[in-house]
């Protein structure tokens, strides 16, 4: 939707061609109208416009002044001139300083539409397709390390669906892997900072490592840094020869390449940047699908080093490997991220995914341990508890579920039934938000028409609307009409043709009063809508209908 400003010091001449603007739905233009250059300025300042048809010839500010203000606050706006005759020298100087058209005030209604209606057009073509996208690929282009990372967040926590997607995300984010190949990884944490360094000190530091290991890596490996938080880094690698096939003498010869070369980045760092840094390689390239479990490897085996000094480089060997496969501490690692990923799910609050989620954690107990079981169980409950209480969600659960029994394992005959009752808790929520969702629909449809019915008398606009609803005006008018089918224009319309019915045959007020008391600002304008209507002026309805 547009917003039109319609500037000129005759008040009739504003309220006419306000009028008649109006009548042309079609645009659905949100029309202003000022009485002077400094009423148009105050409207200006208030809010954006996209058109502004101006008088030229007004006093303390001729409308070629105030076009030059115009363009210092709103750039794209498009402006059109009306002049008298002694006026067509200034009309030609304001086509020089790029108006959109100018009108003379005695050519009538159909040159005054006609002129909107290009700026109209104007305006949609200056949208093009291509301008848009060059735009979108340069944000993009910005955006793409933030974006990689959280894709590799995704994948290094085990999201199902990041991994269904790589292929296509490895194109899209221009990661420079191959997806078809298996990564080899290596874990980097910075084992200490000093105390007079800053946040954004640190971060440069941290940009800083990774530039010298691409640096000293990059002849022989593609590589992609991963930043999981402010202390630990971790590097996914592939043989810069990577094709479709990769032999296992290959990976070999890389595997040997990377781990020496940790010698030489991390004098680097020490030398150039004074920063002790650690790294564990690991001994084997694995598929995507298990580099999450083979990362938490590698930072246990950083973590184990602690004891013998800071600087270390070590290299995950086969008894390390097979460890991890039979570790049931590493179990609970991935219980744990799993666990972590259903609470991610909650507070994106797609009800769908959370039951999905919940679904594949319950599969993955099955097997384990009690212990472990048993943790899981109370994580998983307390997890959904704390959003139904934070989302307010505890009434409506209490009255379908012992929520006291949830937290009481004992008390389920089998780990089945209590699993269906934590899965029924999962369904809840997601039933309860999506009726929450549909209320809070429902609340906005009544509240916009509630203010609508108590202000037909003023002017009513998209802008005030969206003001009291605390919604942007375009974001309320494409809610608005995908929620109730109509657009905003047409509610008010249909309010005010249904009071002024109402006033005609319940009262005795005159036509020119019930125009104000729903909201038009002249009954000229008043009995061409009501006309369009019902096919009679309103007399003539008042009289069909009293009888």
């Amino acid at each position: 939707m547009y917003r039109l400003l319609i500037v000129d010091d005759e008040p009739f001449i504003v309220s006419g061609l306000v009028g008649t603007v109006k009548e042309e739905e079609a645009w659905g233009l949100e029309v202003h109208g000022a009485e002077s250059a400094k009423e148009a300025l105050e409207k200006l300042e208030r809010y954006k416009f996209d058109i502004v048809m101006t008088d030229i010839n007004m006093p303390e500010m001729d409308g070629l002044q105030l076009h030059q203000e115009i363009v210092k606050r709103w750039p794209h706006c498009k402006v059109i001139f009306l002049t008298g005759y002694n006026d067509f020298g200034y009309a030609i100087e304001a086509l020089r300083h790029q108006a959109v058209d100018y009108v003379l005030k005695t050519d009538g209604d159909e040159a005054f539409l006609s002129a909107i209606g290009k700026a109209v057009a104007q305006l949609e073509q200056s949208i093009e397709a291509e301008k848009m996208m060059k735009q979108a690929k340069e944000q993009l282009r910005l955006a793409l390390p933030a974006l990689q990372q959280q894709y590799l967040a995704q994948l290094m926590r085990g999201e199902v669906r990041a991994l269904r997607l790589l292929e296509r995300q490895c194109a899209e984010l221009q990661l420079p892997l191959q997806p078809q190949q298996k990564v080899l990884l290596v874990a980097g944490r910075i084992d200490g900072w000093q105390e007079e360094l800053s946040l954004s000190d640190r971060v440069l530091l941290v940009y800083a490592v990774q530039n010298i290991f691409s640096e000293w890596l990059s002849a022989r490996m593609k590589l992609i840094a991963y930043l999981p938080d402010g202390s630990r880094l971790a590097w996914l690698l592939q043989p810069a020869c990577a094709g479709s096939f990769v032999s296992e003498e290959t990976w070999t010869s890389s595997i040997r390449f990377v781990s020496q070369m940790l010698e030489q980045v991390q004098t680097t760092c020490r030398e150039l940047l004074k920063l002790p840094v650690s790294f564990a390689v690991a001994g084997d390239a694995v598929l995507w699908s298990e580099a999450p479990n083979k990362l938490d490897r590698l930072y246990r085996l950083l973590n184990r080093s602690f004891g013998t000094g800071t600087e270390v480089i070590l290299r995950e060997s086969v008894s390390d490997r097979d460890e991890m496969r039979n570790d049931e501490a590493w179990e609970l690692i991935s219980l744990r991220r799993r666990i972590a990923m259903l609470e991610e799910r909650l507070n994106q609050g797609d009800g769908e995914s959370v039951v999905q989620e919940l679904d594949g954690l319950i599969e993955e107990l099955t097997d384990m341990p009690d212990a472990f079981r048993v943790t899981a169980y109370y994580s998983i409950v307390t997890a959904l508890t704390v959003y139904a209480m934070r989302e307010q969600y505890i009434d409506g659960l209490a009255g379908q579920l012992d929520l006291n029994k949830l937290y009481r394992l004992e008390a389920y005959g089998s780990w089945i039934a209590a699993m269906r009752d934590v899965r029924l808790l999962a369904e809840l929520i997601r039933e309860i938000k999506a009726q929450d969702k549909q209320q809070n629909e429902h609340e906005l449809i009544r509240k916009v028409r509630v203010y609508i019915d108590e202000h037909l008398d003023s002017s009513l606009s998209v802008t005030s609307i969206g003001d009291y609803v605390a919604f942007s005006p375009s974001y309320l008018s494409r809610v608005y009409k995908q929620l109730s089918g109509k657009s905003l224009a047409e509610t008010i319309m249909e309010a005010r043709l249904l009071k002024a019915r109402q006033l005609l045959l319940e009262t005795d007020m005159k036509v020119q009063d019930i125009t104000s008391a729903v909201g038009f600002e002249s009954a000229a304008y008043f009995i061409r809508f009501f006309r369009k209507y019902t096919n009679m002026t309103p007399m003539e309805y008042r009289e069909a209908h009293r009888t």
